[in-house]
């Protein structure tokens, strides 16, 4: 039995396709319980309502409360998140670790684990092993998970991979197409609150990252200012010194005033978020 609406993870693609076995549209399910939107929010970001309309609708899906939810020690659950995060704070050997504890076959269950452990996959190709090729092969295995269903973060982290990995191959036309296919889904896709704060992030980097590649060195300012906007106003470090990075590499590239003072921010930055990496390499190119 659950006990509380924080002790649950619920699988909304579970729902959505228990919803469609019975023939059962979001609004008739929401009938009487809730409102669509609900409905909604369930299945595209597993979000879990109050434990009166969980039940009332696992009740007329006919199916059991364990049919949809998952308790959150769930050791695939964990090991996927630890991948995921491992992979926000550039940590591919991490994440390459905590994937390969994983059956692919047998432990991914649902739509949303597959999405997760493919673009992971694909992005340990990308910044690990640096194998575009294999990471393009991994980034399509997420995008092939969205036929006939709605983009969701993945969707766009996916194509924006592909927009990176294609750069490394120098293939730009290729670039440019998937960076403008993603911003056009990114109207459509739901990515508000706290919780998808990092992945606001995340995919703004993607962006400014592939679009610098691109030589598009004014527009990387204009959204890496506003990236930097962003994450200051939540007092968020996350990504900061990336972005301030972009911005000092786009100054010089357009021979712009405040350059070593945007290189001074950003290695500082690196240094409180323990990149050290990127801090040696923004010191080898200031001083150049």
């Amino acid at each position: 039995m659950v006990k509380n609406d924080h002790e649950v993870r619920i699988l909304g693609d579970r729902v959505r396709y228990f919803r469609k076995l019975r023939g059962l549209s979001q609004s008739k399910l929401a009938d009487g319980i809730c409102t669509q939107a609900t409905i909604s929010l369930v299945e595209k970001r597993n979000k879990v309502p109050s434990m009166k309309i969980l039940v009332q609708i696992v009740r007329r899906l006919g199916v059991q409360m364990t049919d949809v939810v998952v308790e959150p020690q769930d050791q695939i659950q964990i090991t996927l998140d630890q991948a995921v995060a491992a992979m926000r704070h550039r940590q591919p050997d991490t994440a390459a670790a905590a994937l390969a504890t994983l059956d692919e076959e047998h432990d991914l269950h649902t739509v949303d684990d597959q999405k997760r452990f493919y673009y992971v996959q694909g992005m340990i190709q990308l910044t690990g092993e640096r194998k575009p090729e294999e990471a393009v092969y991994y980034f399509n295995r997420v995008l092939q998970l969205f036929t006939g269903e709605d983009a969701d973060v993945y969707a766009v982290m996916a194509i924006l991979g592909l927009a990176l990995a294609y750069a490394d191959m120098d293939n730009l036309g290729r670039t440019r197409l998937y960076v403008n296919e993603a911003l056009t889904l990114l109207q459509d896709v739901h990515r508000q609150g706290e919780a998808f704060l990092d992945s606001d992030l995340l995919i703004r980097w993607y962006i400014c990252s592939a679009l610098y590649r691109l030589g598009d060195y004014q527009e990387v300012l204009h959204r890496a200012d506003a990236a930097i906007e962003l994450a200051v106003h939540n007092e968020r470090l996350f990504l900061l010194d990336e972005f301030y990075a972009l911005r000092a590499r786009c100054l010089v590239q357009l021979r712009a005033e405040g350059t070593n003072e945007a290189f001074t921010v950003a290695i500082s930055l690196a240094g409180v978020n323990q990149n050290h990496a990127l801090a040696a390499t923004l010191q080898a190119e200031m001083a150049s």
